[in-house]
């Protein structure tokens, strides 16, 4: 489902809050106020520049939020790659080939991180995406409510379960929208976000060949670009008058029998949601402040109590701050080289005097000298693995500068501690972490293989014969190789890979 509308100026959503969000109090426009109070200016400032190089990535954007906050609340599952606990969101029937921006979620995120780091959820950057695509194509704004947090996993069945379909009736779409406690006037404000985006052929073929409350101009148009055999991925826009515009002409499309989707037409179809589209179709300011409103509500639904949730560093991988907290304490063991640590202890305030002295002693000021010496990363227990790492945060004694962020007036200050003093939970929460960290999978597009030896990787069989005729064309072209010609080195090499792979 897509979402926008061309009317401009701020809903003053924020007001209507107690309202709205009755149950979700713990969201509020403010959250990141004190910990992160530039979020909404940076995620605009990665928007702006995806949304004026390809409008149509303003709809995709808004679609990703609603096909996030319909499965299990608004949590970035559908952010989540596949990993070998669970199958995730992205390639169920609704989104495979459909739904896209992952990059651009990717993007603010890294910008998000840099700024305020393990503190926004990948959750609030796609409401707060959504929003700005809205707006970035000339609809409504609204303030966002902001403190979701992420889920841990995601599941594919689910959203095949919950996600509407573009053959949905109007009965079958007003029943799943209140299931999530949106109202059928909110379902009807919601699809208004059709008025920009594109869909595929494969999804409105049947309407265009086989329906007859469609526009015969209009199915003739859309017909000549979606054949009734071949050409499923053939893109045609929701709106074709003004495709990348927020405005109100999807409803005027309804009226004049010019939905593309059998959903969409099935609101203007002789049932209860006629006179709304009517409304809608000739008052476009009513109908951004429903969508505006909706999509606040929308925006408040809360993932499933007992959803294991958290704040993730990386959107498409389940690792959170408490997992970074936990991995961290790896350097309760191990040594590390002068030149890492050296602009640490001769440049940062919050590190003990005493501490910075010792290491001074065998790191010098200077560059290149003693740059390979090496220090413990825990002084105390530098070869036994338990919770002193934490003591030295608490003692300003970390080694490295990122070692004592974790430890400096910031959101980990309170996980440090009770490290710090439970050796037993610091331990538990490492192993977890390490085994989530050990399910991270390499993108699906990279090549693989099993290595015969680990430092090398596995020549393929036509890579043997180029690397042998190489070998010996360079070294003897003027030599025939027999079997009892004498060889050594290089060309003794080549001459083994052409009888490995002959």
């Amino acid at each position: 489902m897509g979402f926008l509308f061309a009317a401009r100026g701020c809903v003053a959503a924020a007001a209507l809050l107690c309202v709205i969000l009755p149950c979700h109090a713990k969201l509020s426009t403010r959250f990141y106020a004190r910990t992160c109070p530039n979020v909404e200016a940076i995620v605009r400032s990665v928007m702006a520049p995806a949304v004026a190089a390809e409008p149509r990535m303003g709809a995709s954007i808004i679609r990703l939020f609603f096909h996030d906050c319909f499965v299990n609340g608004c949590d970035a599952s559908i952010l989540l790659d596949d990993t070998p606990t669970f199958t995730g969101e992205k390639n169920a029937g609704a989104n495979v080939n459909s739904v896209r921006g992952y990059e651009v979620i990717d993007a603010i995120k890294a910008r998000v991180e840099a700024s305020c780091k393990a503190t926004v959820s990948c959750a609030d950057i796609v409401a707060l995406a959504a929003r700005d695509a809205v707006n970035l194509l000339r609809g409504p704004t609204w303030n966002v409510p902001l403190g979701r947090k992420d889920s841990r996993t995601a599941t594919q069945s689910a959203a095949n379960a919950n996600l509407p379909g573009p053959g949905s009736s109007a009965a079958s779409l007003v029943s799943a929208f209140a299931a999530k406690g949106l109202s059928a006037r909110e379902m009807t404000a919601l699809s208004g976000a059709h008025t920009v985006g594109r869909a595929r052929c494969l999804f409105f073929r049947g309407r265009i060949y086989g329906e007859t409350n469609i526009n015969a101009t209009f199915a003739a148009a859309r017909r000549r670009t979606c054949p009734q055999a071949g050409g499923d991925g053939n893109l045609a826009p929701f709106d074709d008058r003004t495709p990348d515009a927020f405005d109100n002409a999807y409803y005027t499309n309804l009226v004049a029998r010019r939905g593309l989707l059998h959903s969409d037409q099935e609101l203007f179809n002789g049932g209860p949601q006629d006179a709304l589209v009517r409304k809608y179709s000739g008052n476009g300011k009513i109908f951004a402040g429903d969508f505006a409103k909706a999509m606040v509500k929308m925006g408040g639904l809360m993932p499933a109590a007992g959803t294991p949730t958290e704040v993730r560093l990386n959107c498409r991988k389940g690792l959170s701050p408490r997992d970074m907290t936990a991995l961290s304490g790896a350097h309760t063991v191990g040594q590390v080289r002068c030149t890492t640590f050296r602009d640490r202890i001769y440049n940062d305030a919050n590190i003990n005097a005493s501490f910075a002295a010792l290491r001074q002693q065998t790191c010098p000021q200077s560059s290149g000298g003693g740059d390979g010496t090496l220090a413990p990363v825990d002084a105390a227990t530098p070869d036994k693995f338990d919770n002193y790492y934490y003591q030295n945060l608490m003692s300003r004694q970390g080694l490295f500068h990122s070692d004592q962020e974790l430890f400096n007036g910031g959101s980990q200050d309170a996980l440090v501690k009770k490290y710090r003093g439970n050796a037993g939970m610091f331990a538990a929460d490492f192993a977890k972490a390490m085994g989530r960290m050990g399910s991270l999978m390499p993108s699906a597009d990279t090549p693989r293989e099993v290595r015969l030896d680990c430092k090398k990787r596995r020549l393929r069989h036509s890579t043997y014969l180029a690397e042998a005729w190489l070998g010996i064309t360079r070294l003897a072209p003027w030599t025939l190789v027999t079997q009892s010609s004498s060889l050594t080195g290089p060309l003794e090499h080549a001459v083994a890979l052409l009888r490995l792979v002959l």
